[in-house]
């Protein structure tokens, strides 16, 4: 036996004709694009891929800097672009130093690779050019240490 129900219901609905309203969408475009870029860390790295030494602790130093880079072949950059000797490495810094005042430091990022005669010529160079010299070094590798502690 079947039983029908003698309710009807008749939506109200109505067809909307026209164009859509974007401006909600294009609100929640620009809120979401301000989040992610509010959200995320731009941080320039200049240069020619080197592999950093890890250090034992983390450091966030970002220098007033002249930036030296050596490679694994020990090929000299200046501000990536390559000097050929040490004594053009110099020059090239003096010469930026001159018009620029309150730059104290030079900053090395050099290969784990690179000879340790390399480095000390460049802490040489820093020495006669009254320059600070920073290391630039990866941070250590980040683990979660999770505790778990007996209940009792």
């Amino acid at each position: 036996m079947k039983s029908e129900t003698g309710i009807h219901v008749r939506p109200n609905l109505k067809i909307v004709k026209g164009f859509p309203d974007l401006i909600p969408f294009v609100s929640v475009f620009f809120i979401l694009l301000f989040f992610f870029v509010l959200g995320s860390s731009f941080v320039p790295v200049q240069g020619f891929r080197v592999t950093l030494p890890q250090a034992a602790a983390e450091t966030s130093y970002v220098p007033r800097y002249c930036i030296v880079t050596v490679d694994a072949q020990n090929n000299l950059y200046f501000n990536d672009a390559p000097a050929a000797s040490f004594d053009v490495l110099k020059r090239r810094i003096a010469e930026s130093l001159s018009g620029r005042e309150g730059v104290t430091d030079l900053a090395v990022r050099s290969d784990k690779q690179v000879q340790a005669e390399t480095l000390t010529k460049l802490l040489e160079i820093a020495g006669e050019l009254n320059l600070n010299v920073k290391l630039m070094v990866d941070p250590p590798a980040r683990t979660v240490k999770t505790n778990f502690m007996e209940s009792e």
